[in-house]
């Protein structure tokens, strides 16, 4: 059992040793009202509405106005991994709105290699998961949420830019509408509409090997309110748009795979913002089996016991 922890331990150390950042990956977060919104007075007040940085980042921004209701936001940025969520309620009797826009981003550069040393491109693809609720009730309410993924190069110069958007209004319509618009990924299975739940991916890219690749994703969940009792949401901001897990992150040929820093390591995509479950160490199983055991001999001895007795 020692060899086959320590045979593990090996690989994933050589995995990780191959995986190669090419520098910090780029993250923000930014929540503000619309500039049109009647709910500008926010905590944190102005200029604070956004955070940035290379490890994971969370902000959230609740703004009001006493005579038209509030609005509220927050987001998450990880390496593969984003989410925002908006909320909207209004409570006024003329047109002014509460609006809000929560907006989160992942920036970093991949490597693409290949088993074949003649290989310099590989056409690929990158699998993705959207996952959220649209709400919208009341007098003129929306809920709606826009994704963008942008492959590029070294120089800069877009290999790929496609998006997903969807959103749910109220009060232009009876019962509430659900729209999709620009919807340039190409969805695999799940659900679209208030409810959505969908397993997507890019159109086929060309990228070059052996040489940094970047990814951008972003999503941004918008909220609007107005009106007497009236509330907008978008709630992405739990498993939200991210590269998937227990499968490929990519759609690759063969002979191909793809590395950035420890979290895709082999086309495996590893979540930050998956809850740990803590692992004991082999000692610690060691002696947790023998601790198992010694109580099975005491039992036993125990039992032998009774029975002399009787």
């Amino acid at each position: 059992m020692n060899l086959n922890l320590a045979g593990l331990c090996s690989v994933a150390g050589l995995l990780i040793a191959l995986a190669a950042p090419a520098g910090a990956a780029d993250l923000s977060v930014d929540v503000a009202p619309d500039s049109g919104s009647g709910t500008q007075s926010c905590d944190p007040p102005a200029p604070d509405r956004s955070r940035v940085g290379s490890s994971t980042v969370r902000f959230s921004r609740t703004c009001f106005a006493g005579n038209v209701g509030t609005a509220s936001g927050d987001g998450v940025a990880a390496t593969g991994h984003i989410g925002a969520r908006a909320h909207a309620d209004s409570h006024n009797g003329d047109s002014t709105s509460a609006e809000i826009e929560a907006a989160a981003e992942y920036d970093d550069f991949l490597i693409f290699t290949s088993s074949n040393p003649l290989d310099t491109t590989a056409g690929i693809f990158a699998n993705l998961v959207l996952d959220g609720n649209l709400e919208a009730s009341g007098n003129v309410a929306a809920g709606s949420v826009e994704t963008t993924v942008i492959i590029f190069g070294v120089n800069g110069i877009n290999l790929f830019r496609q998006g997903y958007n969807l959103d749910i209004l109220k009060g232009v319509v009876d019962p509430p509408r659900f729209t999709n618009f620009e919807n340039d990924l190409i969805v695999d299975s799940g659900i679209a509409g208030p409810t959505i739940d969908l397993q997507l991916h890019t159109p086929f890219v060309t990228v070059p090997l052996n040489q940094p690749v970047g990814l951008r994703v972003r999503l941004a969940a918008r909220a609007v309110a107005s009106g007497p009792d009236t509330h907008g949401l978008a709630d992405f901001g739990a498993n939200s748009f991210k590269l998937p897990t227990g499968r490929d992150a990519f759609s690759l040929p063969d002979g191909v795979t793809v590395n950035a820093g420890t979290y895709l390591v082999n086309n495996r995509f590893f979540d930050p913002l998956r809850p740990v479950v803590s692992v004991p160490e082999p000692t610690t199983c060691v002696l947790m089996l023998l601790g198992i055991g010694a109580i099975g001999a005491s039992r036993s001895r125990r039992r032998g016991l009774v029975q002399a007795r009787a």
